[in-house]
């Protein structure tokens, strides 16, 4: 009896203390959501442009205080889609179908509904231009185009040498045609678009100097992720006609002969096998004083004309090597 009356003290002593520790316990405060400051969360920065011509993420949740919310986004414009990204629970795909729209600006007006768990939601709209889209020009249209004529061009980069604030470049079309771009301004919206690779959209100027047909005061229009493209292994060279110029070339053969332009070594006659290839170093003036007659050289260039006599010009400093 004695042992029984042990065990009902101590249960309800567990029992006792299991009250006082529940009472003890802090309740967990019930979340208190806020959508409306949850709202201004939700940036685009796309919104501070003018324009926007490039594909950019949005969210599809955000947080505030621990709490989060969805956001749903639509569009007032076929030219901006919002799609899912495979595999991404965080953000959304603004499709911006920039080069579809050659009819005319599109002003477009993104909204995003942001909700919280119990159904309250607040919307923010944010606005932006998508610019008419300029169709390129054919290979043979940036010929036939006067000098001081307004051009735009399609292509990927193949050929770059970048200075400190402009790039000297040549990108190849869909038809492997090639352009030359002179000096464009490096500012830091460009300069990480200009890269052996990219496909870019290019507005500028024309020029032709000295035969040599150019894109001068280039703008970059747009820029995407493209294929590098690699030289075209020649073995001679005689002539280089006007749809020929800027195309990107290698070759490999022995220093014939140096010409000299105020004491550095500027022009480089280069025999591969029985032909001989002129090369002219464009802007790499120091690096003519490594090499001497007879080195055994791979060069990489592009195609042009001095006064109508076919050339080879170097761009970059490394790309005139000499071979062990």
């Amino acid at each position: 009896m004695k042992k029984f009356r042990k065990a009902i003290v101590a249960a309800l002593a567990l029992v006792s203390m299991g009250a006082i520790a529940s009472c003890n316990k802090k309740a967990e405060d019930p979340v208190t959501y806020d959508v409306t400051s949850a709202a201004k969360r939700v940036v685009v920065e796309q919104d501070k442009s003018e324009s926007v011509i490039a594909d950019f993420e949005v969210a599809k949740k955000v947080n505030y205080k621990n709490a989060e919310y969805t956001v749903t986004w639509t569009s007032n414009n076929e030219f901006a889609t919002v799609t899912n990204i495979e595999g991404n629970d965080a953000k959304y795909l603004v499709d911006i179908n920039y080069e579809d729209n050659t009819s005319a600006a599109q002003n477009v007006k993104l909204t995003a509904e942001v909700a919280d768990p119990n159904g309250q939601k607040v919307t923010k709209e944010f606005n932006f231009t998508i610019p008419k889209f300029i169709v390129p020009m054919t290979h043979a249209e940036y010929l036939a185009a006067e000098k001081g004529d307004n051009i735009t061009i399609k292509g990927t980069i193949a050929y770059l040498d970048k200075e400190k604030d402009n790039a000297f470049f040549t990108v190849v079309d869909a038809e492997g045609k090639s352009y030359y771009i002179y000096s464009m301004p490096l500012t830091v919206d460009n300069k990480a678009s200009i890269a052996q690779g990219q496909t870019v959209v290019l507005s500028g100027v024309k020029d032709v100097y000295s035969g040599v047909h150019e894109l001068t005061k280039a703008t970059l229009i747009s820029a995407t992720k493209g294929t590098k493209v690699d030289p075209t292994s020649i073995s001679e060279l005689t002539t280089v006609t006007d749809e020929e110029q800027a195309k990107y070339v290698t070759f490999t053969g022995a220093i014939k002969s140096i010409t000299n332009y105020k004491n550095n070594p500027r022009t480089f006659v280069i025999t591969v096998g029985s032909n001989d290839i002129t090369v002219y170093l464009s802007r790499n003036y120091n690096k003519g004083k490594d090499f001497a007659v007879d080195d055994n050289v791979t060069v990489k260039g592009i195609l042009s004309v001095n006064s109508g006599k076919a050339q080879v010009i170097t761009l970059a400093e490394e790309d005139m090597t000499k071979n062990a």
